[in-house]
């Protein structure tokens, strides 16, 4: 009933002392939340946001919005699930698409942070970096893979990433703490739509590593 529940493993019962009533209201997430030291975090559908909450109380501490500023569209939620990088204090977050979906006409641009992944800085709290896969998306391509962590050795070194494997077969092989691409991204020019006034934006084409479909 959107809403986060503290419940003690040790009877299953509420712990009353959390927010007073042993929940807290108004939250619509569809991915597990993680706990990091002292706060819970949860990834918001409505708005997309990673809402931050003591542990012990149920207090909200802060939110961290995944949209730009300014932005011309919905969507974009997290709910693919999260990751937790504990030694470099990062979360990372898959998006969703923008809305309404398969038609851009009414959310010009390229709609940032729609169908990405978002490294989210837990000390500052706020978007440390964000990688878009897909550009104002008019095909329902949101990521629907959860990031995975991992480390890839990479010429004589290992380096710490994050994965992701996307509908449109790309996988996605991205430095934790700064988003950059371990392989070249490349572009390239799209069919124009049959829709008036549809925009159509260059879509990433990777050579490495190879499309799984």
């Amino acid at each position: 009933d959107k809403k986060l529940y503290k419940i003690n493993v040790e009877n299953g019962k509420l712990d009353k002392d959390f927010n007073k009533k042993g929940y807290v209201s108004n939250i619509f997430s569809l991915t597990a939340p993680f706990i990091s030291g002292n706060k819970i975090y949860v990834a918001n559908v409505t708005p997309p946001s990673l809402i931050i909450f003591n542990k012990n109380t149920g207090k909200k501490i802060s939110s961290i919005d995944l949209n730009p500023d300014e932005k011309n569209f919905t969507g974009s939620s997290p709910w693919m699930g999260i990751a937790l990088d504990k030694k470099n204090n990062i979360a990372f977050i898959s998006t969703g698409n923008p809305r309404p979906a398969m038609y851009g006409i009414t959310r010009k641009g390229a709609n940032k942070n729609s169908n990405s992944i978002i490294a989210i800085d837990l000390i500052k709290e706020k978007i440390l970096w964000s990688f878009q896969e897909v550009a104002h998306d008019l095909w329902d391509f949101d990521i629907g893979c959860p990031p995975l962590l991992t480390e890839i050795k990479f010429g004589k070194k290992f380096l710490e990433v994050v994965v992701c494997v996307t509908k449109t077969g790309n996988t996605l092989i991205l430095e934790r703490n700064t988003g950059k691409p371990l392989f070249d991204v490349n572009f390239k020019n799209i069919p124009s739509s049959n829709i008036p006034d549809q925009e159509i934006w260059q879509q990433i084409n990777l050579i490495k590593p190879k499309n799984i479909s």
